[in-house]
Order: C-alpha cells, then structure tokens, then sequence
C-alpha cells in the first residue's frame, strides 16, 4: 500500500473479518493470540472497500478564510438587501461564513502560513 488515503468501509471490514472465523488456513502464516493471522488481517485492510466520500476542509483550516472578519477569498462578496451580489459602494455588508462551514473549493492553509 502506498501512502494516499483511503476511507474504507469499516462495516464490510468486519463482516470480512467475521466470514474468515478464528479458524484461519495456515498458508496465512504465524497467527496472534486472537487467532488471526497478521497477513490475513492485513490484506483484509488492504483489500477493504471504500466509500464514496470527499474530503473537505472546513473554513478555518483553509488558506482563503479569514477569521477575524468571517471573510472567504473565494466566496464572500457585498451583498444588497436581497442578499444578491452587489457592487462594494452599493453596501458594506457581505456574505459571511462560520468557521466550520466547508466547501468543494477548500485549500488546506500550510501549517506556517498565517491568514490575517
């Protein structure tokens, strides 16, 4: 296995593991004080079926977000009363995010990079 992530089913890993039983065939080699075979249960992880998911950064992990005035780089804009994009000099509100709001557009901030 190489070092990109996965998000594995767990629910089908066990029901794998479950099928297999304590009793496992010796060609899987030595065996833990559990009866399972370390190779076994390691190509069960390997082997374990993934599930349809994203990852997602949430907003005060990413590199647009800015905290102290809930302003994203990416997404925020001025807004007039009806909530609808608007020009700055037409309003000084904006559309503002929570910080733990995510989206699809989300770059992870690097751990030195400071966003003020």
């Amino acid at each position: 296995m190489g070092n990109e992530k996965r998000l594995i089913d767990a629910d089908k890993l066990s029901e794998a593991i479950d099928e297999c039983g304590a009793d496992i065939c010796s060609d899987y080699g030595e065996r833990s004080e559990w009866g399972f075979s370390y190779r076994l249960v390691h190509d069960l992880i390997a082997n374990a079926p993934t599930v349809d998911a994203v990852s997602v950064v949430r907003c005060r992990d990413c590199k647009h977000w800015h905290e102290e005035i809930g302003w994203c780089d990416e997404h925020s804009y001025f807004m007039g009363d009806d909530g609808l994009p608007c020009d700055p000099s037409e309003s000084p509100n904006w559309k503002m995010f929570n910080a733990d709001y995510f989206c699809a557009d989300g770059e992870r901030r690097c751990k030195d990079e400071n966003n003020d």
